[in-house]
């Protein structure tokens, strides 16, 4: 079962610095509506949390990488506020985390109705629910981004390194990876990409859990754990398939590893995102997970472009209140074209900090050069790259 969401006001107005109270919500659309005012503050997540010792319901949203407070509930209609919620996204009271998604309408990009309104369009949140030892709940909610599709040329890469993003996903029959931890924009350089290559002189197809956004002209498949039908069930179909490129929305495990592997060892181009520190760290999860030889595995990538979030500073900060000193993001990159050196410096398994000083000398422009950039640009400062990046190197 699937609720759609639709554009709604909370009241009280949240303050995001401590948690406004609500009194007498809306049972079953309250915490949906919570969602949708998330979005229109440009939220990239929120985190609901039941606390069963206090009978109370707190909601955090992510904005610009920092949780903020958001609303509570407190007592009787803590409870079911969230039951309600959990019915509409069909997720069960149980100790094993449940998936599912939720659909919501977002402002699409494509301008304004008769109203002046903006037009709307249905895209997936992405939601994980817990039990927690205290016999509380967590539900964790990935929300669907705003507005159309962003291209290459949107994206903030520096000069260089798109030219070099460009080369890969044109040319390459081999796998291109898209690294990061969570929430650093892995799926929408994954989806510019998408963007780009779908001129109609090829097929493509998509794996997704869920399909975040349509994409015309491409053929998105959508893997349904809760049904029986997940990557699992609808790889081994693709074999013989009729399709130039593949985009798999995550290297999660064993089997989309594999599979990623053979696609692209068959002479098929493959783009996918692996959660990874780094491009040296994403190669070495990608042999863990892929059960096949190293060299074997190596010989399937392309290359690893890797990103990162920097928060932008504020023009209209006042020097003086810390939560106002950034407003939005911006992204940096480094990339990584897989070389014979560094092939085989993976597979004779020499220490991770060599490998990333052979990376380093034969492909200089990393997060540390982007982010100089960005310092130099006064687009964002040295801390918030300490921040994000650690210590600058020596």
């Amino acid at each position: 079962m699937v609720a759609i969401a639709v554009e709604t006001t909370t009241a009280p107005k949240a303050d995001l610095i401590d948690y406004v109270e609500v009194e007498n919500p809306t049972i079953s659309t309250w915490l949906v509506d919570v969602l949708q005012e998330a979005i229109s503050l440009d939220a990239s997540d929120v985190l609901i949390e039941y606390r069963d010792e206090k009978v109370e319901l707190f909601t955090q949203v992510r904005i610009d990488g920092t949780m903020k407070r958001f609303y509570k509930v407190s007592g009787m209609s803590a409870v079911p506020v969230l039951n309600a919620f959990k019915t509409k996204v069909n997720v069960i009271t149980d100790l094993k985390p449940q998936a599912s998604h939720l659909d919501m309408l977002v402002p699409s990009g494509l301008g304004d109705d008769e109203d002046g309104k903006p037009l709307l369009t249905k895209r997936k949140a992405r939601i994980q629910a817990f039990t927690t030892a205290s016999a509380g709940s967590v539900i964790s909610v990935r929300l669907p981004q705003r507005g159309k599709t962003k291209t290459l040329h949107q994206l903030g890469l520096t000069t260089d390194n798109k030219n070099t993003v460009i080369d890969l996903i044109e040319n390459s029959k081999k796998m291109v990876i898209f690294a990061g931890p969570m929430g650093v924009g892995k799926s929408t350089t994954g989806y510019a990409c998408l963007d780009f290559i779908n001129d109609g002189s090829r097929t493509i197809w998509t794996i997704e859990d869920p399909v975040e956004r349509e994409i015309p002209g491409v053929i998105q498949l959508e893997a349904r754990e809760q049904q029986n039908v997940g990557y699992g069930d609808l790889l081994p179909s693709l074999v013989r398939s009729d399709y130039d490129s593949l985009f798999l929305g995550e290297l999660r495990d064993a089997i989309t590893a594999s599979a990623a592997v053979r696609q692209s060892r068959a002479g098929r181009q493959v783009l996918t995102t692996i959660h990874a520190n780094d491009n040296v760290a994403a190669m070495i999860r990608l042999i863990e997970l892929a059960n096949d030889t190293p060299y074997a595995v190596l010989d399937s990538v392309e290359g690893v472009v890797s990103q990162r979030l920097l928060s932008r500073l504020n023009p209209e900060w006042d020097g003086e209140d810390p939560l106002t000193k950034y407003k939005g993001r911006v992204p940096i990159h480094e990339i990584m074209r897989l070389t014979p050196e560094i092939v085989d410096s993976l597979v004779d398994q020499v220490s991770l900090a060599k490998v990333r000083e052979l990376v380093t000398k034969e492909q200089p422009q990393n997060f540390w050069h982007n982010a100089d950039l960005l310092i130099e640009q006064g687009v964002t400062d040295l801390e918030e790259a300490e921040r994000v990046l650690g210590k600058r190197p020596e």
